[in-house]
């Protein structure tokens, strides 16, 4: 992954809380898993209608049927956005960055943004309180953790109007689309979401000819090395339902992880052994990167050039860019 990228989101925060975390990132696809994050309704019918619901801080009221949502995680912008939920504005990376636009919105849904009138308002190491009051919200979503999380300053936000905190590092992105529709109402959507792309994914693999034998996964991210992936990741997930199998490489991940593994030189060298490496969050010019980079031109899949990129968006999957990550696997492996 291109290391400007990392700083920008704060990888320290993204990557070490879950990158890609990628049933991704926890690799779960079951939505009962997001249970800390479900809703739980109430309430009299009405046109300002209120209902409790249970996020990943605790029980909070918030509108039944929002109607100005502001997300201060440029992360979980983008599943909001492939609900058709009624996103007013939204936090940003840095501007102009490997995957990233002038807003710092990611490249795979800034276009669908503009056009629905989103308004940037800060970048993710900024809160901007009186930007966030100027758009008159009704409601506004927070990350529980990441680079992208202002968890710290939810009392804060909460005075602004009622704030729901979503993990998306715990969980799969089939799960945090399930959890959002739960939370704004918009549970059909939700479901047709994830029923979209598993029909995708299913035309894909029609489409595909996948390796006969497994291939590693990993994060390039330059002079910081590669980091191995786990079969566990969620980007592993995505490629074993097209019938592409993840290599259990035997690295151990930080505790609690189950996406990549933070690992030195040596570890790469000896853990990365299959004959080809798919890198997550990576684009071409990190699979020519990797290529020229003397410290790993014993691993099989460099020496042999059977190295391909999954593209920038795979790093932190949501629906779009999960769509993005099969087209990239399609490209790679058409029949």
């Amino acid at each position: 992954m291109h290391s400007r990228r990392l700083a920008a989101l704060g990888l320290a925060g993204i990557l070490s809380l879950g990158l890609v975390a990628c049933s991704e990132e926890s690799g779960s696809s079951s939505s009962g898993k997001a249970a800390t994050n479900t809703s739980s309704s109430s309430a009299a019918a009405g046109a300002d209608e209120m209902r409790t619901v249970t996020d990943a801080r605790g029980t909070v009221e918030i509108p039944a049927k929002p109607k100005r949502i502001v997300s201060t995680s440029v992360v979980l912008t983008g599943t909001l956005l492939s609900l058709d939920a009624p996103v007013i504005g939204t936090s940003g990376s840095k501007p102009n960055t490997p995957g990233f636009d002038e807003h710092g919105w990611f490249d795979q849904w800034a276009n669908i943004a503009d056009e629905r009138g989103v308004e940037p308002l800060f970048d993710s190491g900024n809160l901007d309180v009186e930007k966030i009051i100027a758009e008159d919200p009704d409601l506004i979503v927070v990350s529980a953790t990441g680079g992208d999380s202002f968890a710290e300053q939810y009392d804060q936000l909460a005075a602004v109007a009622p704030t729901v905190v979503v993990d998306y590092n715990s969980h799969g992105w089939e799960e945090v689309t399930t959890t959002l529709g739960d939370l704004l109402n918009l549970q059909d959507k939700a479901a047709q979401v994830i029923k979209d792309f598993d029909s995708k994914v299913a035309d894909a693999k029609k489409s595909i000819t996948p390796p006969a034998e497994p291939v590693d996964i990993a994060v390039y991210s330059g002079n910081k090395g590669l980091n191995v992936g786990l079969p566990t990741a969620p980007q592993a997930k995505i490629l074993e339902e097209v019938g592409v199998k993840v290599a259990d490489t035997g690295v151990t991940a930080e505790k609690g992880r189950t996406d990549f593994a933070f690992t030195s030189e040596e570890q790469a060298n000896q853990a990365l052994t299959a004959e080809q490496i798919l890198l997550v969050g990576n684009d071409q010019s990190d699979v020519d990167a990797l290529l020229a980079d003397q410290r790993f031109q014993n691993i099989p899949a460099v020496k042999n050039k059977q190295v391909y990129a999954l593209g920038d968006p795979s790093f932190k999957l949501d629906y779009y860019a999960a769509l993005d990550m099969l087209n990239h696997v399609v490209d790679i492996y058409k029949k």
